[in-house]
């Protein structure tokens, strides 16, 4: 029997992401529901304006009626941003309700073909049964320069994106794991590639922004350009060899594009988006990250 597809997508400072990342979901999902606070706060405690205008978009976008608005207290005084981040990502898990997959994704995660990534999960539900958690790939977006974007060549550390048993421990990642499937195509990753003022937003209220020297960051990722890009290695701001870890994002690459929905079109079916790498190597590399850095102190958990 085929599953409900439950989407949620948490609405907060990076709201403007929404109008690129809402509409590729749209016609594949079955319900849809948006988490935004509702005292205009981020996880940092830190007042934000989400526009009348981008509620009225959504309403307009929702033709058939499958979204709903779910707003609450999702920063708590006294918790880190990363504990309020995974307070409301299982907040939203229960107003979305039992039952499904619960696919949730982040304002800046685009997905090149939504309809292939449901039709896996359809595959899943009739081939294997057991399947309770999906991980993927992300293209990962560092910085937009005058003529394209920069992007980290290798693959981070495969995010959870879609789970049928969401009780989650640390952001996205999943209590309980009967069995993991991977997602063979990357999904971009806007990520850093802001304006500096969008992105000194992010990296002030991210669930990570107690987790490295975000103004020492922000500086050195301002020093990166078109020219000088293939000189950068060992970037991650806080898993890497310089911290005493992993090298997670190694080296850069250039695409040329004028904005989101161009890059989309100029890259959607090439290899760029294809996820080469081994399940063995990504079980491998994401088990020692975690045993050499682990920023959060949490076991493993993969299978």
């Amino acid at each position: 029997m085929k599953r409900p597809i439950k989407v949620g997508i948490l609405v907060s400072y990076d709201y403007e992401c929404i109008y690129n990342s809402l509409p590729l979901v749209y016609e594949r999902a079955d319900k849809i529901v948006l988490a935004a606070d509702k005292d205009g706060k981020t996880w940092s405690g830190n007042k934000i304006e989400i526009p009348e205008s981008f509620w009225q978009w959504v309403k307009e976008l929702d033709v058939q009626h499958k979204i709903e608005i779910y707003k609450d207290t999702f920063y708590v005084e006294g918790l880190t941003p990363i504990q309020c981040e995974t307070r409301e990502r299982n907040m939203l898990a229960q107003y979305m309700g039992k039952g499904g997959w619960h696919v949730q994704v982040d304002a800046d995660e685009y997905f090149a073909d939504f309809g292939h990534f449901v039709d896996f999960l359809s595959y899943l539900d009739k081939k294997r049964k057991r399947v309770n958690l999906v991980k993927m790939q992300w293209l990962i977006l560092y910085k937009k320069t005058a003529n394209g974007y920069l992007f980290i060549k290798n693959s981070d550390i495969p995010p959870s994106v879609a789970t049928t048993t969401p009780q989650y421990v640390v952001a996205r990642n999943v209590a309980c794991i009967k069995s993991t499937a991977y997602y063979n195509q990357r999904v971009l990753h806007e990520s850093l590639a802001r304006t500096e003022e969008a992105l000194w937003t992010k990296l002030s209220n991210w669930g990570h922004t107690n987790d490295f020297d975000i103004k020492a960051y922000f500086e050195y990722w301002k020093g990166i350009n078109e020219k000088n890009y293939n000189y950068v290695v060992d970037f991650h701001p806080f898993i890497s060899k310089k911290r005493g870890g992993y090298s997670l994002w190694e080296t850069l690459d250039y695409v040329e594009a004028q904005n989101i929905k161009e890059l989309m079109q100029k890259i959607k079916g090439s290899d760029l988006l294809k996820a080469k790498t081994s399940l063995l190597w990504l079980n491998c590399k994401f088990i020692r990250i975690l045993l050499l850095c682990n920023p959060f102190r949490i076991p493993p958990i993969f299978e």
